[in-house]
């Protein structure tokens, strides 16, 4: 029987692990996380080929990747919280995502890799129609949480609060930035500060 989730007790990270498609990298990964106590983490750039899943001793990754050991994502989960899995739906190299089950209901983690910067805009728009796509077909009533590297800078730009906040790291906002927005502020989805 799994142990019911408070999702306020679980600590949810992102990190672009910049490749797991060499020796010991797992293995050194998996020490990170465990300093840092994370029990669930969204990971892109992964570089494995397919998809499936890898159990450690004390960790299990899900991960959705391509051919060419290229991008590719996943989530790194804690075995103790395994059981309370209820599905992993790799879609790509770029975007998958997790069910938990939780105690009073449950919740999805879509995590994401979106182009950078200097690939072609028909790339960039085939990424967020696929994620608009991804999104808007999962179930309304559970939360959804979505993580990753958009490879987005998003500014100071007064017009921009409402949606991420006062706060920002960088002054302007980029094309990925502006795509992010879009997608969040279509769907009402709002900075948590």
């Amino acid at each position: 029987m799994p142990r019911t989730i408070e999702f306020t007790d679980l600590l949810i990270g992102t990190w672009n692990v910049r490749s797991m498609y060499r020796t010991g990298v797992m293995t050194t990964i998996v020490s990170c996380l465990e300093r840092y106590k994370l029990d669930i983490t969204a990971v892109q750039e992964v570089r494995w080929d397919g998809s499936g899943s890898l159990k450690t001793q004390e960790m299990t990754i899900f991960y959705s990747g391509g051919e060419k050991h290229e991008r590719g994502v996943g989530f790194v989960i804690k075995n103790s919280i395994l059981p309370n899995v209820v599905r992993f739906e790799p879609i790509n190299d770029r975007i998958c995502y997790v069910e938990f089950k939780g105690k009073w209901f449950n919740i999805l983690l879509i995590n994401c890799y979106a182009p950078t910067e200097e690939k072609s805009e028909e790339i960039k728009n085939a990424f967020y129609e696929e994620l608009d796509r991804i999104y808007d077909a999962l179930p309304t009533g559970k939360p959804k949480i979505i993580l990753g590297d958009n490879n987005a800078k998003i500014g100071k730009e007064e017009t921009y609060k409402p949606t991420i906040g006062k706060d920002s790291l960088h002054s302007d906002t980029n094309d990925n930035g502006n795509k992010l927005i879009t997608f969040a502020t279509a769907r009402n989805i709002i900075s948590n500060k």
